[in-house]
C-alpha cells in the first residue's frame, strides 16, 4: 500500500505508527511537517513529492480582459482570511468576490463576522454572470457598488459555495487571486486553480503562529507562487505589514502578464505533470522492491 495524505500532516498517527506505509508527498512543505511530527521515519517511507495537477481545459484562460475584481475561495475559516482579503481590497479600493462555504460549526461565528463585512450577498451572482464578457460583469458590479457600498472603499460581494460552472466565471475574470492564509497549506489546489485560468495570485509567505507568536512558513506557497512571476509572494514582521505590502502589490498586478501565468501552470501544474510524477515515483518503489526481492531470493 502506498498513501497519499491531502492534509498537513497524517490524520491517523496512531494508526500509521501500528501500521507503517511509504507516503507520496503533494509537496516539500508536506514532507517537512511529517518528518516533524514523525521523526522515526526514514527515507525509504518518504517516496517523493507529486505537485497536484489539474485539467488543463477546467477553467477557460482569460489572457486579456478581467472584469477587474479581486477573488477568494476556499472554506470559510479564520486561516484561510477571507477578513484579510476584506481588508486588502477596502485598503486598495477594489472590488472583491469571495467563494466558500462553512464545513465546521466552530467556524460559524468567523461566517457571521465575514457575512456583516460584505456589502452585497448574492449565490446567483456568478449564474447570471456565465456567457458575460469581462466588460459587462465589470458593469454589472460597478452598478451593484453604487446601489449596495453606502460609500465604503472597496466592494464585497459574498456568493456562497461556488461549483465548477461558477469557478468558470469567477477565476478567469479576476484581475487577481488572493490567498493570505495563516497556516502551513500542503498545497493549495485553488491557487493551481487561479493559475490555469491565467490569472495570478497574491499569497502570504509566512504568517504570525496564533499561540507563539513566532513567524511561521505558509506551507507550500512558496513553492507554488514564483514571486513576480505567477504571481506575488507577501512576507512580513505583522499581519499588518504584510496586509500593507499586499495592498502595494495589487496595484502592481497588471506588470503580470496572463499569457506567461497560463504558461507557468502548463509547465508545472497540470494533471499530467501531476501523473509523470506519481509514475516515475511508483516505478522507482517498484524497482527498488524487485531489487529486494532478487537478494534475497538469488534471482
Amino acid at each position: 500500500t502506498i498513501v497519499t495524505t491531502h492534509s498537513d500532516t497524517l490524520d491517523t498517527p496512531d494508526m500509521y505508527r501500528r501500521y507503517p506505509f511509504p507516503v507520496v508527498c503533494i509537496s516539500q512543505s508536506q514532507v517537512g511537517k511529517l518528518r516533524h511530527d514523525f521523526p522515526e521515519l526514514t527515507a525509504d517511507d518518504i517516496l517523493g513529492v507529486a505537485y497536484h495537477g489539474i485539467d488543463p481545459n477546467a477553467y477557460p484562460p482569460q489572457l486579456h480582459e478581467t472584469a477587474g475584481y479581486l477573488a477568494t475561495i476556499g472554506r470559510i475559516a479564520e486561516f484561510k482570511g477571507q477578513m484579510r482579503s476584506i481588508q486588502i481590497a477596502r485598503k486598495a479600493d477594489k472590488p472583491l468576490i469571495i467563494a466558500g462555504k462553512v464545513t465546521h460549526s466552530d467556524q460559524d461565528a468567523y461566517k457571521d463576522q465575514m457575512l456583516a463585512e460584505a456589502d452585497y450577498v448574492d449565490t446567483g451572482f456568478l449564474d447570471r454572470m456565465h456567457g458575460k464578457s469581462p466588460k459587462e460583469i465589470r458593469e454589472e458590479i460597478e452598478r451593484l457598488r453604487q446601489i449596495h457600498s453606502h460609500g465604503k472603499k472597496g466592494f464585497v460581494i459574498f456568493v456562497g459555495e461556488a461549483n465548477e460552472k461558477q469557478k468558470e466565471v469567477l477565476l478567469g475574470n479576476a484581475e487577481a487571486g488572493l490567498f493570505p492564509i495563516s497556516w502551513q497549506e500542503p498545497f493549495g489546489l485553488v491557487m493551481i486553480e487561479f493559475l490555469s485560468a491565467g490569472t495570478p495570485v497574491i499569497g502570504f509567505g509566512n504568517y504570525s503562529h496564533k499561540k507563539t507568536g513566532a513567524l511561521t512558513i505558509t506551507g507550500a506557497v512558496q513553492e507554488v507562487i514564483k514571486d513576480g512571476e505567477n504571481g506575488f509572494l507577501i512576507n512580513g514582521e505583522t499581519e499588518a505589514e504584510r496586509i500593507e505590502k499586499a495592498v502595494e502589490t495589487v496595484r502592481k498586478i497588471p506588470t503580470l502578464n496572463r499569457t506567461n501565468v497560463r504558461h507557468n501552470f502548463e509547465k508545472y501544474w497540470s494533471a499530467e505533470k501531476e501523473v509523470e510524477a506519481l509514475d516515475g515515483i511508483y516505478k522507482e518503489f517498484l524497482a527498488k522492491k524487485r531489487s529486494s526481492w532478487r537478494q534475497k531470493t538469488g534471482r
